[in-house]
């Protein structure tokens, strides 16, 4: 039965605890450079002011999250079961 040794578990810790501590300096994921955008689907609401509604909030996420966000709505009979 052959194990991990001393030495390949210390390189391993040490490599992981490097990255660790890298991301921790930077202050941010490592994909930062990469535009976020999140899509959200919903139907559309009896009340229309409901959907203007859900707008505002992701509009207002989109900001505290610095993400851009988009929500499409559809019929409710068009989504799939």
């Amino acid at each position: 039965m052959t194990g991990t040794s001393r030495r390949e578990f210390l390189k391993a810790s040490a490599a992981a605890s490097t990255g660790l501590a890298t991301s921790l300096a930077l202050g941010r994921a490592p994909a930062f450079a990469q535009k976020r955008e999140l899509t959200f689907l919903s139907w559309n609401h009896f009340v229309p002011a409901s959907d203007d509604e859900l707008r505002r909030q992701a509009e207002v996420f989109s900001k505290q999250a610095i993400c851009t966000v988009r929500v499409d709505t559809m019929a409710h009979l068009q989504m799939p079961a």
